[in-house]
């Protein structure tokens, strides 16, 4: 569980007389979470600063421990991001239900109520979103309330038929696209799964799968990337750009089926670039420490500085953390909406962890029901104390499909869509 971490000392030394010092501030050098409980989130920010904004640097920075530890932009381009992750979700959420019912959605609050969506609260506070169009629907629109930083209005459209984004701070190109790449990836050989389970074999292509219905890939994608299946059994996926692609023709990203390993271009990732470094001398970034079990964790984030293309020099920052099982009133603050907060495995083919939360204490009831709105199984039932709850539930007898987990409490219910492999 635990990494090497060089020493204060060492580091402050590396700072002082690596070339890379003259270059880039960074404040605290050190990120150290303490005791977190198990459970609860925390994070905790740091900034990088050009020392001469005239450097022009391209910052590339690596986490080692990707598992506990998420790292991530903040300020404006951050909220862009995380806009333009909700509308993806949203476009996601339109195609399933689709698939279910053949026609498309009347609205966002729609999918939310049917649990098709779950918009994170930090933006649903300061986004609105809108479906324009009805057969089919041509965009995904996201205007900013009274509530965002920057005041209301801004806005940032997503338009179906090109797969691209504009408006308010979204930087030039795709910068999700690795991310985007790798979970095509990833949903490729899930559906060589199924397929297998199916016919015995195992695809001879993508296209199959694609006209099969087993996977759905994004124009845009389809566009810029050509992805094939290798081997028999599949032993790797592969994906390779083409020229519409903004970096040209050739970049190559590989999953290995068997170690489950992604390399090639942007991994791995978490990868954050600063395309606009030159305009911008500082940048703050948050790390989230996330602790699945009692113990000590530590990481390194390591940062690559180029400057004019040429490899200048390498710092790192040490991240350290305790999880604790005790409930710490400092990060276990009793929560103020009411909701499922996560599911995982989903979709799922044994035991289902369902995690939701009370601000307050509620006779509660937790079912699952299908499609038909009949219920399927009584997961938990009685009485929760306010905060975070944790419920595994076994669902290895569970005939494949979708499904509809439902949280009901204080006459109110939630409402999220998991799927069964089977």
């Amino acid at each position: 569980m635990c990494h090497s971490i060089p020493s204060a000392l060492i580091l402050l030394h590396f700072l002082v007389s690596s070339p890379a010092a003259q270059m880039l501030n960074i404040a605290p050098d050190t990120l150290d979470f303490g005791e977190v409980s198990v459970g609860w989130p925390v994070t905790l920010e740091f900034t990088l600063e050009s020392v001469n904004p005239d450097n022009f640097l391209t910052v590339t920075l690596f986490l080692d421990d990707t598992t506990h530890f998420h790292l991530r932009w903040t300020g404006p381009r951050a909220e862009a991001r995380s806009v333009m992750s909700a509308i993806g979700d949203i476009r996601d959420a339109c195609r399933m239900y689709w698939i279910d019912f053949g026609e498309y959605p009347t609205s966002v609050v729609e999918l939310i109520e049917l649990g098709y969506v779950r918009i994170p609260d930090a933006v649903a506070r300061n986004w609105h979103f809108d479906l324009i169009g009805q057969s089919p629907i041509s965009q995904i629109e996201a205007v900013s309330t009274d509530q965002m930083p920057d005041g209301a209005g801004h806005l940032i459209i997503y338009d179906l038929q090109t797969g691209r984004f504009d408006g308010y701070g979204t930087p030039w190109g795709d910068p999700i696209e690795p991310r985007r790449v790798q979970e095509t990836l990833g949903a490729l050989h899930n559906a060589a799964r199924l397929f297998r389970q199916d016919f015995g074999s195992d695809p001879v292509s993508v296209e199959v799968l694609i006209e099969l219905e087993y996977i759905y890939i994004p124009i845009d994608l389809l566009r810029k990337w050509i992805f094939v299946l290798v081997g028999n059994p599949l032993r790797l996926v592969e994906a390779q750009s083409t020229a519409e692609f903004i970096d040209g023709a050739g970049r190559i990203m590989v999953l290995n089926i068997q170690s489950g390993e992604f390399s090639g271009y942007g991994i791995p990732y978490p990868e954050f670039r600063d395309w606009l470094w030159g305009d911008i001398s500082s940048q703050t970034l948050s790390v989230q420490f996330s602790p699945d079990d009692a113990g000590d964790y530590s990481s390194q984030i390591t940062i690559l500085l180029d400057r004019n293309h040429r490899r200048n020099d390498t710092l790192s920052i040490p991240v350290r953390a305790r999880g604790t099982l005790a409930v710490s009133a400092n990060h276990a603050p009793t929560p103020i909406h009411f909701e499922i907060a996560d599911i995982y495995p989903n979709p799922f083919n044994g035991a289902l962890t369902i995690r939701y939360d009370l601000p307050a204490g509620a006779q509660i009831r937790l079912t699952l029901y299908d499609l038909s709105g009949r219920e399927v199984a009584l997961m938990d039932e009685g009485w929760s104390t306010a905060g975070r709850h944790v419920l595994t539930w076994d669902g290895a007898a569970l005939a494949g499909g979708v499904y509809f987990v439902r949280l009901q409490a204080n006459g109110l219910e939630r409402k999220t869509k998991v799927v069964a492999l089977k």
